[in-house]
């Protein structure tokens, strides 16, 4: 199947860092979140498994993408937080601001990332 993208992984800051922002002013428990250190995308590309319905991954940022992406005049990105293309792009505004929030929640105040809560 073709990809109608120019792209199969699109950088998507612009339009997510600012809904990740407000979140971040609104929660208490997301407070120790710095939304700059977050590298935000789309997958185009994957979808995740036919068994299970991926909508979106948080991650910690590899070491040597980290320092690439400072060699090359980025800021020190420390985590990224991936969007399936496929399973998001039929959700309305509300449905991505609550992805958005599921996904920061998963960054403790340590800096790790937790698995999901069961009620999210």
């Amino acid at each position: 199947m073709e990809s109608s993208h120019e792209f199969d992984y699109e950088i998507c800051n612009k339009r997510i860092r600012p809904v990740a922002d407000e979140l971040i002013k609104k929660y208490q428990e997301l407070r120790h979140i710095d939304v700059d250190k977050i590298l935000f995308f789309v997958n185009h590309r994957g979808g995740g498994s036919k068994k299970r319905i991926v909508l979106a991954r948080t991650r910690c940022m590899p070491d040597k993408w980290r320092d690439l992406f400072f060699q090359l005049g980025a800021c020190s990105y420390f985590y990224c937080i991936e969007f399936i293309g496929k399973t998001t792009a039929c959700l309305d505004e509300n449905q991505m601001t609550a992805l958005v929030y599921r996904e920061l929640r998963m960054i403790d105040p340590e800096g790790n990332i937790v698995a999901p809560d069961t009620n999210d």
